[in-house]
């Protein structure tokens, strides 16, 4: 729920041309988790349940935070209570938009977790491997990530005001961009893949494992 309540309020602010104030909270929610865990996890021993309530916690401070920056600032539009009602024809036209990226994430996610459960019936070195291997790959995803983030905002904005030809060019920029980007992010893990997985790991083994992966 935290995560779809920060996705829906930075889409808002986003929407009004603030792209800064998701970052901002992002980047509080970031050092709520990695105190949380130094907290939790290092200090008090809790394992497992200390790093998820750390992460839970996180993402509900950046909602938290997301609100009451959102509540000091005047909307381009009236918004009260009235507003909050179900439109069917809207609804149809969000799942429309929407759910391509939605079933993106979902086969994904459900892939790296078919993959998970296979390699965790095996030994502890594959399954660590895996784990750092994914760490990685969160880590090569960011590149494409901030694009479709940010383009889906900047190219509605633009068809919004009326300047299609705008959103197709910076479509065009962004293309390139993000396919010289990719290159640089393939080349990394393809050639130093051990030198990515060795900052998730310090045994030898483990760093193989994932570097093969």
């Amino acid at each position: 729920m935290f995560i779809v309540l920060y996705n829906v309020l930075g889409a808002v602010f986003r929407g009004m041309g603030d792209p800064k104030t998701p970052l901002l909270t992002v980047v509080i929610a970031c050092a709520v988790n990695v105190t949380g865990d130094l907290l939790l996890v290092a200090m008090l021993h809790m394992g497992a349940a200390g790093a998820a309530l750390a992460t839970v916690a996180a993402q509900g401070v950046s909602v938290l935070v997301s609100l009451r920056i959102l509540r000091k600032k005047t909307l381009p539009f009236a918004f009260s209570k009235a507003c909050i009602c179900f439109d069917l024809h809207i609804i149809a036209k969000e799942l429309r938009l929407g759910m391509p990226v939605a079933l993106q994430e979902l086969f994904v996610g459900v892939s790296f977790l078919v993959i998970q459960m296979m390699v965790n019936s095996s030994d502890v070195v594959p399954s660590a491997g895996v784990g750092v291997a994914e760490k990685v790959c969160a880590f090569v995803m960011l590149v494409p990530s901030a694009y479709m983030q940010s383009m889906s905002a900047f190219a509605a904005q633009n068809m919004g005001a009326g300047y299609p030809a705008r959103a197709k060019k910076a479509l065009r920029f962004s293309i390139g961009t993000a396919l010289a980007a990719g290159g640089a992010m393939l080349c990394l893990p393809m050639f130093r893949g051990d030198a990515l997985a060795s900052v998730f790991s310090g045994d030898a083994a483990v760093v193989a494992a994932a570097h093969s992966y």
